[in-house]
């Protein structure tokens, strides 16, 4: 998935958590908001061989000022 965020500040993060047939992988800090941080980019996540089962949770602290982010491009394909 793709993202991009706007002016995130002390306090604004960005964390998502995968997981694999309901097996959580643990929480990954994605942006660190510090100083009107602006920042874009793309994740990719590897899912084993045999999961059959994918879930992800994205997870947003923000303080409300005139910052914004961005998801989009979400992709499931196998090879």
């Amino acid at each position: 998935f793709d993202y991009d965020v706007f002016e995130f500040d002390n306090g604004d993060d960005v964390q998502y958590e995968v997981f694999f047939d309901d097996i959580g992988q643990g929480s990954v800090l994605l942006v660190d908001g510090a100083a009107n941080l602006t920042v874009e980019g793309t994740e990719i996540i590897t899912v084993p061989p045999g999961v059959s089962l994918v879930r992800l949770t994205i997870g947003i602290t923000q303080n409300g000022d005139g910052d914004f982010a961005g998801f989009d491009r979400f992709r499931v394909y196998g090879e």
